[in-house]
């Protein structure tokens, strides 16, 4: 369990939290076990898993994608403003404009913040160091986990070590026992090719269906744990939100009920804009 209690106290609120969550469909309503007795339903189990891992990549190139955002937020503000500032505001609002047009950016002391609606929601310390520069290690804290880490280092030319701890995306409300996702650990290597193309290595540990109880702890029902080989994302399927090459294996671990079930993906591409998803759970194999 994640205790977030101080979290809680610190903001003064007893009924929610504003916290980050992955924008995937959460279908997981009952036990594992339900949909493997039944004999009916089971086949979607292994799908509904695989939509929500599959969110939660999205959730990394997202982050990734912010982290790039920021860089070049930064460079442009540095090479437009002119050295007796006199532009600096007019600057500032273009680079915001151009690259976070649903934020506003503030920075203090090298330490970088991405407010929404009178929030922040995003606190990024660069070590005022440039994200592409040899290691670079850049460390962000989104604001409903204060504590978690989310650390970017650069360990070569195009190839960066990600450490993520309780990170989610995108923001709403949440109340005691509604139900969100969010991304528990991850030790992933990224790839990031000329043409924006990202290649993902690593393991990661999902919470597909997580609550906040009445004393401000984290738990879930289900935990899909795996590790991703070479999962690519290419910058223009980023509006349908596709992977559009993948080979992966992850576990459902029902804590329900104790049972491990695994899950294999796969993705192939076909044709310019479209793919191919196999799913295998228990035997069943879906083709999405």
């Amino acid at each position: 369990m994640h205790d977030i209690r101080r979290y809680l106290n610190r903001v003064g609120m007893k009924k929610g939290v504003w916290i980050l969550v992955v924008a995937t469909t959460i279908l997981f309503w009952s036990c594992v076990d339900k949909y493997v007795e039944d004999g009916k339903k089971h086949y979607e189990t292994g799908v509904v898993a695989f939509n929500n891992y599959e969110g939660a990549l999205h959730n990394v190139v997202d982050l990734f994608g912010k982290a790039n955002s920021l860089n070049s937020f930064i460079e442009y503000v540095d090479e437009n403003s002119l050295a007796d500032g006199s532009n600096s505001l007019e600057v500032w609002q273009t680079a915001e404009t151009e690259f976070f047009p649903d934020y506003r950016i503030r920075e203090n002391s090298g330490t970088w913040y991405l407010a929404a609606d009178g929030d922040t929601l995003l606190a990024i310390d660069t070590g005022n160091t440039d994200f592409n520069s040899p290691g670079a290690r850049w460390k962000l804290y989104f604001w409903a986990f204060p504590d978690a880490i989310q650390l970017f280092e650069r360990i070569d030319e195009n190839l960066f070590n990600l450490t993520l701890n309780d990170m989610s995306s995108f923001v709403r409300e949440v109340y005691y026992y509604e139900y969100f996702t969010y991304i528990d650990t991850a030790r992933l290597t990224l790839n990031a090719a000329d043409g924006g193309e990202l290649t993902i290595n690593g393991e990661m540990t999902v919470f597909p269906l997580s609550f906040i109880n009445s004393d401000g702890e984290v738990g879930t029902k289900f935990v899909l744990t795996g590790t991703i080989e070479d999962a690519i994302w290419r910058e223009q399927e980023y509006k349908r939100g596709l992977f559009t090459e993948a080979d992966y294996t992850f576990t459902i671990i029902d804590n329900c009920s104790g049972k491990t079930e695994p899950v294999s993906v796969s993705v192939t591409p076909e044709g310019d804009r479209d793919r191919r998803v196999e799913v295998i759970y228990k035997n069943d194999t879906v083709i999405l």
